[in-house]
């Protein structure tokens, strides 16, 4: 068996790759799930949340007699699906069932059978409503990669149908699914639906449902330990992984990418570029060289490149930003700032007693 390594590229999965302690985490989302929440899980690129569906995933299959898991994602389905109501329906269907035929043929097979009659969302509606009256366990829906299909209308309106299945879940008037994730880098609590054809227009969320996810997604000094601490007994390395884990955490912040980073450095990069690394013994010294690694001139990661994106689409943000790292200017986290609200939603911003500051001291250099 290959031995494991910190990773920075995908999903962490904990038999091949060295992970901060996400229990704690966890046991939160589980909760929300178990209550019935709806909910999104908004954070930014390379933050954990594919890594953390992936965790609720297979405990929800282990879990077949209590739920039935259906996982989804808007990566890669094209835009065609959110051109037409009949296209998006049929399209759903078929994820839906797709994402059942593994663990659940005999589910995937009766959601097969609805699609005929799925010709708008009236119609997936009432096929939803079939599909979870038909099964015994709670249906657990996840739909990873929404931010594709977040500023579209139909999407919207799809929302809208959840939000009103949801209102009307303990009436009796048609099943829905028993919880609804949504992951992605922006808060689709902020979409409007226009819910009235008549001239005063109303609008209203269509995701006001959804509780509050209030789960801190960036990693602790106290869930890094850990990690350093399995990596050391593994390698035969002598660490103080509490010492080690404060100063990884000094330079992200917890930033999970930027956690493994550091880490990666040091163990696959410092061998042949420190010239004062022992391989048996992390030091402070490991960990400042690692930060100074990553943040030397010309060098870049997709997590830098997508950052810089960000800031080049976006002159507003790039302006913010410029006068928080180089002018030195104070922005007050009590105005509700647009503005800054994007610069958190892609990690780059956060709040610090009152003022908006670089999220991290890596991103700061």
């Amino acid at each position: 068996m290959a031995k494991k390594y910190f990773n920075v590229t995908g999903c962490c999965n904990p038999a091949r790759h060295y992970m901060a302690d996400i229990s704690g985490k966890f046991a939160q989302i589980l909760k929300m799930v178990e209550r019935g929440d709806y909910f999104a899980i908004n954070r930014p690129r390379q933050y954990g949340k594919t890594t953390m569906l992936n965790h609720l995933a297979r405990h929800l299959w282990d879990q077949a007699d209590s739920y039935m898991l259906v996982r989804l994602s808007f990566e890669g389905v094209g835009d065609a699906i959110f051109q037409e109501e009949r296209t998006f329906s049929l399209r759903f269907v078929e994820l839906l069932a797709g994402s059942l035929e593994h663990h659940y043929a005999a589910a995937a097979e009766q959601v097969k059978q609805a699609e005929q009659a799925v010709v708008d969302l009236e119609t997936l509606s009432r096929c939803i409503s079939r599909f979870v009256d038909g099964v015994k366990q709670s249906v657990v829906v996840l739909i990873d990669e929404v931010d594709k299909a977040s500023n579209n209308q139909l999407f919207i309106s799809f929302l809208g149908m959840l939000h009103d299945k949801y209102l009307n879940r303990d009436l009796e008037k048609g099943g829905t699914f028993h919880s609804v994730i949504l992951a992605g880098v922006h808060d689709v609590k902020s979409l409007k639906l226009k819910l009235r054809d008549d001239d005063e227009r109303k609008l209203n969320s269509p995701w006001n449902i959804a509780a509050d996810f209030n789960v801190d997604m960036s990693f602790s000094a106290a869930e890094i330990a850990p990690m350093l601490g399995e990596y050391a007994r593994e390698r035969g390395v002598t660490l103080d992984a509490p010492l080690l884990a404060e100063r990884i955490h000094y330079y992200t912040n917890g930033y999970p990418f930027l956690v493994s980073k550091l880490c990666k450095n040091i163990d696959e990069e410092a061998a042949d570029n420190c010239p004062d690394y022992d391989p048996k013994q992390w030091t402070l010294d490991d960990v400042d060289w690692a930060f100074r690694w990553l943040t030397r001139p010309m060098y870049t990661t997709t997590n830098f490149d997508d950052m810089i994106k960000n800031l080049e689409n976006n002159q507003t943000l790039y302006d913010l930003i410029r006068g928080l790292a180089v002018e030195g200017e104070e922005v007050s986290a009590a105005v509700d700032n647009p503005v800054v609200s994007l610069g958190v939603s892609y990690g780059i911003l956060a709040e610090q007693q009152g003022r908006i500051v670089i999220s991290n001291r890596v991103y700061e250099q």
